[in-house]
């Protein structure tokens, strides 16, 4: 297991998606994402999930062996399932992502799984790169905060009585990914750029890992959505959590 990773709850790694890859892929990430999303919103960004499903090449991108692969060694496990793809676009002006913990909207343990969040174009901080309170994931959940300015004052109040660095990632190429524990707490400055800041992201459950009972609003939803016809208990395991790597 990366100590960076286990250490921090987060890592940066260079050059994940090989320019192949992404020549072959973004086009039509970017297509099936932006023709799904609200633009002109102002919103931090524009989340649409699961274009496996809607084009081979999109597929292709979220079930490649390489990102899997990095994903169960950072876990420390043998394989990993898809929980799902989410684009996260942000449009030029975009607001800023308040803190928040990941795995708040999910139906199972922030340690049991990861998101990669990989640039599919070169960004500089100014667009708004993801910003991380290391070590955060040790404390665990740490209650029902959406995404928003509850979640925003909440995790800054929280923030200012401990002592984790708050690092942004700074610039990233195109390829480039950072990959976070489910727990640890992040968020990111505004887009404050005329370019649109083109981010996929892949989360990753380690095979095997229960369900767990919703405590909030969005884990009932994530459930429902993201694990159709799972309960509670049962190891991830829908049509839409197919085994990688």
């Amino acid at each position: 297991m990366n100590t960076e990773f286990q250490e921090n709850g987060w890592v940066m790694l260079r050059q994940v998606a090989d320019p192949a890859l992404l020549t072959r892929t973004r086009d039509a990430l970017s297509r099936e994402a932006l023709a799904r999303c609200r633009s002109g919103s102002g919103a931090a960004f524009m989340p649409v999930g699961n274009l496996w499903r809607v084009d081979p090449l999109c597929a292709e991108f979220v079930h490649h062996r390489r990102f899997a692969q990095i994903a169960a060694d950072l876990l420390g496990v043998e394989r990993v399932r898809l929980y799902h793809d989410q684009a996260m676009f942000s449009e030029p002006g975009a607001a800023a992502t308040a803190w928040h913990q990941d795995a708040q909207h999910w139906a199972i343990p922030g340690d049991r799984c990861l998101t990669m969040w990989l640039a599919l174009v070169d960004l500089d901080p100014a667009m708004g790169t993801l910003t991380y309170a290391s070590g955060s994931q040790r404390e665990g959940l740490l209650g029902d905060w959406p995404i928003g300015a509850e979640s925003q004052a909440f995790f800054a109040d929280h923030l200012a009585r401990k002592t984790n660095a708050q690092v942004n990632a700074g610039a990233m190429a195109a390829g480039d990914a950072l990959f976070h524990d489910g727990w640890v707490i992040h968020g990111s400055p505004p887009n404050c750029t005329p370019r649109l800041r083109a981010v996929m992201t892949v989360l990753f459950v380690a095979d095997g890992t229960p369900l767990t009972a919703p405590q909030y609003p969005a884990q009932q939803h994530a459930l429902a959505e993201w694990t159709p016809g799972q309960q509670a208990g049962e190891a991830v395991g829908s049509a839409l959590n197919p085994l990688l790597g």
